[in-house]
């Protein structure tokens, strides 16, 4: 027997934005958004996607990106990519900045500081 099972996570959205902090409220205990990355070379390229910690290198803890963290985009094509914050405790919030760009041009990176709190 084959199960199916579906996971109904609130999820929202952002591509392009650079700075700013986007603050968030959640119930669940996931909390899930879209990151549009964009490659606007027209070379195939291979972006990473980092979740870190506000001001450091260092990631935080209980985030998966899926399908992977290292897309690979043709000349213009757009590619979602979705950060999954998992396994939020009532009272916690969470803070990341997630940042993509070019494996070839780290420099050129686009990020946005989420905040994100469980009620």
């Amino acid at each position: 027997m084959v199960v199916l099972a579906i996971a109904v996570i609130p999820t929202l959205e952002f591509a392009g934005e650079d700075g700013g902090i986007v603050s968030r409220e959640t119930t669940s205990s996931m909390e899930s958004l879209w990151i549009d990355v964009e490659n606007t070379d027209t070379a195939a390229r291979r972006f990473t996607v980092r979740v870190a910690a506000p001001g450091s290198d260092a990631p935080v803890s209980g985030v998966r990106v899926l399908p992977d963290n290292a897309p690979e985009l043709s000349g213009g094509e757009n590619r979602r990519v979705l950060v999954v914050f998992q396994a939020m405790r009532p009272g916690e919030l969470r803070e990341a900045e997630v940042c993509y760009a070019p494996e070839v041009r780290p420099q050129d990176a686009t990020c946005t500081h989420f905040a994100i709190r469980r009620l």
